[in-house]
């Protein structure tokens, strides 16, 4: 009886220790059996699962070099965009690097920017160099929205398509061009495309009437910057297999298709911005038609001036009009200069005063010693032939041996 109570006493002590380790081993066993299993099921979206098994390659398989990703990026983000003449979305991976400041020999932080595309469920990428950003841009001229490479040289700001970048190599079959990287080295990459580029402060101006500028920026014509989330993840190559499983999720959860972020809000935007860039061209073109009415009339102004000063021959001024020879000269001749070097003369001939000449001609002046000396001269082409020269000793009046001619008005 005793040896029964005290094996049912053994049995009930063993079952209150084995139990409760079963009831942890299973728990502890579920917890990891539930990581792994979460560890090896795929992400929802298979663009996004594409781009972990890529990222988690390149950690496992230490393929930072040919990822194009340095082991001293610091502060690296990760973004998924979506281009519309892409099918899978695009990710990139913006980070900064320290660079030395060849000028003031200073260490600077740079912003790069690499991009990953899909093709044929393979991971290829884009690599640009020097500072570099992506903006999301409603194109004034083309009316589209797209993603481009800000790319910020010494004294300018280039902006290009990424979309037609990553769509010229994925319909290309020619392989990326070779360009040369800040340390002179040949690397794998496609240089962008400058499809515009604005020098720093670059704008239209003109000036108005009254000497005020009226401008606007280059980028301003052509460019309105659409406001996004900020929808990035932060990404380093120590993240563990997990860690890294687990913010592609919230990237690919985050991702945002173009279609949400164009929102009605967002168009109104767009449409007052470029409301507001059309009534500065107006006031431009306005204040344009304006200069140009006053440059037209005070040459107009400027001409009338010349006009009654008259034809300038050396020191002297003839004006333009009717000049009769003096009555003392016992013949009648009416000689009328017109602007543009146009003549009338009737009367006399002169080199044969017994015959009337009634003809067109042209004048112009020479310069020729004169008995000793240096004479001005009004000289005749008559339409009929021939020609005479006048001799200058004042303005409004001209003379030779036998007449002599004066302004009648």
């Amino acid at each position: 009886m005793g040896k029964k109570k005290e094996k049912k006493s053994t049995l009930r002590i063993v079952l209150m220790i084995t139990i409760p380790i079963l009831i942890v081993g299973l728990v502890v066993g579920g917890f990891f059996l539930k990581n792994y299993l979460d560890l090896k099921k795929p992400i929802d979206e298979i663009w996004g699962q594409t781009y972990y098994l890529y990222l988690k390659d390149v950690k496992d398989s230490n393929k930072m070099e040919e990822a194009q990703l340095p082991t001293d990026m610091k502060n690296a983000k990760i973004n998924f965009y979506e281009f519309k003449s892409v099918k899978d979305p695009v990710m990139t991976i913006t980070y900064e690097k320290e660079v030395t400041n060849e000028e003031n020999k200073q260490v600077e932080k740079e912003q790069r920017t690499n991009v990953y595309y899909i093709e044929d469920e393979k991971v290829n990428n884009l690599v640009y160099y020097g500072k570099t950003s992506v903006e999301f841009l409603y194109n004034i001229e083309e009316e589209e929205y797209d993603y481009y490479i800000h790319r910020y040289d010494e004294d300018s700001d280039t902006y290009s398509s990424l979309s037609k970048q990553v769509d010229s190599l994925i319909n290309s079959s020619t392989e990326q061009e070779n360009c040369s990287n800040e340390e002179g080295k040949e690397e794998n990459c496609l240089e962008a495309l400058k499809d515009y580029t604005f020098k720093e402060n670059e704008k239209s101006s003109v000036t108005d009437v009254n000497g005020n500028e009226i401008s606007i920026p280059k980028f301003d014509e052509t460019f309105v910057k659409v406001e996004t989330e900020d929808n990035s993840i932060d990404y380093n190559l120590e993240l563990s297999e997990k860690e890294l499983k687990k913010k592609i999720t919230v990237g690919v959860e985050n991702y945002q298709p173009q279609e949400d972020i164009i929102t009605e809000k967002v168009k109104s935007a767009i449409e007052e911005t470029i409301k507001q860039v059309d009534a500065k061209h107006e006031e431009m073109k306005k204040a344009e038609e304006e200069v140009k009415k006053k440059e037209e009339e005070e040459k107009a102004k400027k001409e009338a001036e010349e006009l009654a000063k008259g034809y300038a021959i050396g020191p002297y001024r003839l004006k333009y009009g009717t000049y009769k020879n003096l009555p003392m000269d016992n013949i009648s001749i009416t000689i009328t200069l017109s602007p543009n070097g146009k003549c009338h003369y009737s009367g006399k001939d002169p080199s044969a005063g017994t015959s009337n000449i009634n003809t067109d001609c042209t004048y112009s002046q020479t310069k020729e010693m004169y008995y000793g000396v240096m004479t001005y001269f009004l000289t005749m082409n008559f339409k009929s032939g021939g020609s005479t020269s006048w001799q200058m000793t004042k303005s409004n009046a001209f003379n030779n041996q036998w007449l002599s001619f004066e302004y009648k008005g």
